[in-house]
């Protein structure tokens, strides 16, 4: 099994995957090429782990732990770039929203923060906005690929 952090990964990918601005270009590798046919497209990372220290004196004990998990959207540099951004954020928060548990792997999702910035360098330009989640889950210290 793998850790919940990419179970964490690959539910908010499942949940992103056929929205009509992205459809299924949704990728969970930081390194994933951006060309012109795949844009607007969506990568999801996870950006940090923070443990919150346990939450129970039983043996193993349970750790509470918030990932900050990281979609950012890339969308080609058009005349309307900002509103090309704004359209992949609103169905991003929307799809995000249906589902604050993840089908029950977490306790919630919150959104953070959104920055939105614009890349002109290389062959293709485009603009990026990053949406900052903040996802709650439970492990036992020694089984970290298990949330309870």
């Amino acid at each position: 099994m793998s850790h919940v952090r990419q179970q964490i990964r690959e539910a908010i990918a499942l949940k992103l995957t056929g929205l009509t601005t992205t459809e299924d270009r949704v990728y969970q590798n930081r390194f994933t090429t951006l060309d012109k046919a795949n844009l607007p497209c969506l990568v999801i990372t996870s950006i940090r782990d923070v443990s919150a220290g346990p939450i129970s004196h039983d043996v193993p004990r349970t750790i509470q732990h918030d990932v900050s998990i990281k979609i950012t959207a890339y969308a080609k540099a058009l005349d309307n770039l900002d509103d090309a951004l704004d359209d992949i954020c609103e169905q991003v928060e929307v799809a995000m929203s249906t589902d604050r548990k993840l089908s029950g792997l977490v306790f919630n999702v919150d959104l953070q923060a959104t920055d939105i910035d614009f890349n002109g360098e290389g062959d293709q330009p485009h603009g990026i906005a990053q949406l900052e989640y903040s996802v709650k889950y439970h492990v036992k210290e020694n089984d970290p690929s298990t949330a309870v």
